[in-house]
């Protein structure tokens, strides 16, 4: 990703498709765009194994899209991040390192998992989503037959 990204300062909503996005500084440089509020990774848009959301980055970013990741891992907020996340889903992911960190998320109100998605720590999730300040919700779907 280039910086110009940077100038972007006025951008709301971005999706990333088969975009094959590097670790580098990927994160870094949508975390500092001030008016996101939506991010959608989908099919190989990402190539890191660990989606880390930094200190003091996505400001107002309130929704977290992640659908078709199969090298991902991972997904870590660190204090200070992103606060105003409401909402997170997760779709056909095999995350075998969980998600970490959700009680950085003050305004969390619900992270959807669905059913082809696979999670390590899912207890560890469950415990922090259960302790959290403003209860969000952890929503899981089964999946259905239809004829």
């Amino acid at each position: 990703m280039t910086d110009w990204f940077r100038n972007l300062t006025q951008l709301v909503k971005i999706s990333f498709k088969c975009s094959e996005l590097k670790e580098d500084k990927t994160i870094e440089i949508l975390g500092e765009l001030p008016k996101l509020m939506l991010l959608r990774i989908d099919y190989h848009a990402y190539l890191g194994d660990k989606l880390e959301f930094g200190t003091r980055a996505f400001l107002n970013l309130r929704t977290l899209q992640i659908w078709c990741m199969e090298d991902l891992k991972e997904i870590s907020f660190e204090e200070g991040t992103s606060p105003q996340m409401e909402r997170i889903e997760i779709g056909y992911c095999i995350l075998k390192s969980g998600i970490i960190g959700v009680k950085h998320l003050p305004r969390l109100k619900v992270i959807f998992l669905d059913y082809a998605s696979k999670l390590a720590r899912l207890r560890m999730l469950e415990e922090e989503v259960n302790a959290h300040s403003n209860h969000p919700v952890l929503q899981r779907t089964e999946a259905t037959m239809t004829w």
